[in-house]
C-alpha cells in the first residue's frame, strides 16, 4: 500500500482512496502532529504497514512550535533514519511545509526547512521532494481560498491541487522498492 503519514493536512484528505484509485492508500495522518512525533509513534504509524511508499507531510506545525527549521530538518533525518532501519529502500514522498493564511509570516522559515529537505531527496535515490507551495499560492504570493474558516486547515479546493502533484511524483516513481516488491 501507499502509505500517507503526518500532520492534520494527511488526516482530513479523506478523498485519498478517489483521488487515487489505482493505489492502496492508508491514512495513518493524526492531528497537530510534528515531524518530531511522526518519528515518536513511527513503531505504531509507520512501521506495521510494511508500505510500499510512503508519502509524509509534517512540518508546519513544528515552525508553528517556535522549532527552528533545521530542528524540524534534524527530526526528518531521524525519520529517513527509523524508516532505512525498519522498512529498507522504501521510497518517502516528502510533500513541502504549505503555505496557509494564518501562518503566513511562518512562510521564510518553512521555506528554509523545505530547502533542507529538497536538499536531502537530492542525494538520496529514496526520497522525493514534492513542491505545493508555488501552486497554493496566488500571483501576489498570497495563499489562495483553499481554506476553511480556521485559514489553516484545506478545502477540498486545496487537496484537488494536492493531488494530480502528488500523484505525478508517485507515478514518476523512485529507483527504490520496498522489500519483496
Amino acid at each position: 500500500a501507499t502509505l500517507f503519514v503526518g500532520s492534520s493536512s494527511i488526516r482530513f484528505w479523506r478523498t485519498l482512496k478517489e483521488d487515487f484509485p489505482d493505489r492502496t492508500v492508508i491514512n495513518r495522518g493524526f492531528g497537530g502532529s510534528t515531524v518530531w512525533e511522526v518519528g515518536a509513534y513511527f513503531d505504531r504509524v509507520v512501521a506495521p504497514y510494511k508500505p510500499k511508499e510512503i508519502v509524509f507531510y509534517a512540518g508546519d506545525n513544528d515552525i508553528n512550535a517556535k522549532r527552528t527549521p533545521d530542528d524540524a530538518y534534524a527530526d526528518f533525518a531521524a525519520f529517513m533514519t527509523l524508516k532505512d532501519k525498519a522498512l529498507g529502500r522504501t521510497p518517502v514522498y516528502f510533500i513541502s511545509a504549505k503555505p496557509s493564511k494564518s501562518r503566513l509570516e511562518q512562510l521564510p522559515a518553512q521555506a528554509q526547512f523545505n530547502a533542507r529537505v529538497k536538499a536531502l531527496a537530492g542525494k538520496r535515490d529514496d526520497l522525493a521532494y514534492i513542491d505545493v507551495v508555488a501552486p497554493m499560492l496566488k500571483p501576489d504570493g498570497t495563499p489562495k481560498d483553499i481554506f476553511v474558516e480556521d485559514n489553516l486547515h484545506m478545502t477540498p479546493e486545496g487537496y484537488a491541487i494536492w493531488a494530480p502533484i502528488v500523484e505525478a511524483a508517485l507515478d514518476k516513481g523512485q529507483k527504490a522498492k520496498a522489500p519483496g516488491c
